[in-house]
């Protein structure tokens, strides 16, 4: 019980003291005003999270998908083509017969210059990288729409090593 009283005492006696110190802080803190408080510093420079509702990984990974759809509808059609030109280079220009006849009659039918199935696998083909290049613009448009940078536009390709560093190994 002592003690206690003599610690109160102790910051009673303390107290005008600290009441000074405090007072001589106040009088040595410049007046901010609210309209300097309110705005960021010119020093400061910071880059938004989100553009576009969306952040710099979603961005680039939405990028990378579309190339890489881009990509594989390519690869598709030049494999479906090169199917083609093989079959086109193997039958002979003046051998004819109806699409499908060899699904009917196989002693019948007769090899087609050009298969009917690839001809359609071609086209639907087509369709795909032309609506995988459609998908990759309309990306562009919306990135540009959200003021989007260069290097959130999907993941950074390593650049080709030039001649000389080829040539160095």
């Amino acid at each position: 019980m002592r003690s206690a009283i003599r610690l109160t005492a102790l910051l009673v006696a303390a107290l005008p003291a600290f009441t000074a110190v405090a007072a001589a802080a106040e009088d040595e803190a410049p007046v901010v005003g609210l309209d300097k408080l309110l705005r960021i510093p010119r020093s400061v420079q910071f880059e938004p999270s989100k553009r576009g509702h969306s952040t710099r990984t979603e961005w680039r990974a939405r990028f990378d998908e579309a190339d890489a759809d881009l990509a594989k509808a390519r690869a598709e059609l030049a494999e479906t083509q090169a199917k083609l030109a093989e079959i086109g280079n193997t039958s002979s220009a003046w051998t004819m017969g109806a699409p499908g006849l060899s699904a009917v009659n196989p002693e019948v039918a007769v090899d087609a210059p050009l298969d009917q199935t690839l001809s359609k696998e071609m086209k639907r083909r087509r369709a795909e990288v032309e609506r995988a290049e459609r998908h990759r613009a309309e990306l562009e448009v919306e990135a540009n729409l959200a003021n989007l940078p260069d290097d959130w536009r999907g993941t950074p390709k390593p650049e080709p090593e030039s001649e000389d560093a080829q040539a160095l190994r």
